[in-house]
């Protein structure tokens, strides 16, 4: 599978399926432990790097992935490193040709169109399920902190709302800090699969 891999910040990407496992169908139902997927195929053309691809998409969004032509690209790449995979579709707006983003796509139709500037995947690049789309980056497991003056102030974003928290004196303090309010948060809204989203922090201990 040498010439179906990408390199994406150093580190090597196969895609999720091929067509060869999936048997050359363009959607292919399966289900792992994050849950159910539709494997779905891309639309890029031989000799694309993406051709045979699939992304993974969560049933709800199949009617998506049927209503227009999905392609994968590379964004900025340099010196042949992909820094970035994304999966677009391409149309027209007052006549002027652009992309629209498969992540933000999914995001708008599952939040009625509360759209962040960057929609993140939380695990493999082609994978578009809801549960692994965040507003937030998965950088060493950490996030919602800042330093502020002589302490760290702490803060979760929900759609594109900021509330603060607290500060804490120390890092560790402050995304346990988090934790504690998101588990709060994700007890008392079990229904927004905004907050459901969002993850934890990896610290030890956890809260």
């Amino acid at each position: 599978m040498s010439n179906l891999q990408l390199t994406q910040s150093g580190r090597v990407i196969l895609p999720v399926f091929t067509n060869q496992q999936a048997l050359s169908r363009t959607f292919v139902y399966g289900k792992d432990k994050q849950g159910l997927y539709v494997a779905c195929r891309l639309g890029n053309r031989n000799p694309s790097k993406f051709y045979g691809w699939y992304v993974l998409v969560s049933p709800e969004d199949l009617a998506l992935m049927k209503e227009f032509n999905w392609c994968g690209t590379i964004s900025d790449s340099t010196d042949g490193r992909a820094r970035g995979i994304e999966i677009r579709r391409r149309t027209s707006v007052g006549g002027i040709r652009c992309s629209i983003m498969l992540g933000r796509e999914i995001w708008s139709r599952t939040y009625a169109g509360e759209v962040p500037i960057l929609v993140y995947r939380l695990g493999h690049p082609l994978d578009f399920r809801r549960v692994n789309l965040s507003q937030f980056p998965l950088e060493k497991g950490l996030r919602g902190i800042t330093k502020h003056k002589d302490a760290w102030q702490v803060q979760i974003t929900i759609g594109n709302e900021s509330h603060y928290i607290g500060r804490a004196a120390y890092p560790d303090e402050g995304y346990r800090m988090f934790n504690r309010y998101l588990k709060g948060l994700k007890e008392q809204r079990s229904g927004d699969a905004r907050i459901q989203a969002i993850p934890y922090n990896e610290v030890e201990p956890q809260f």
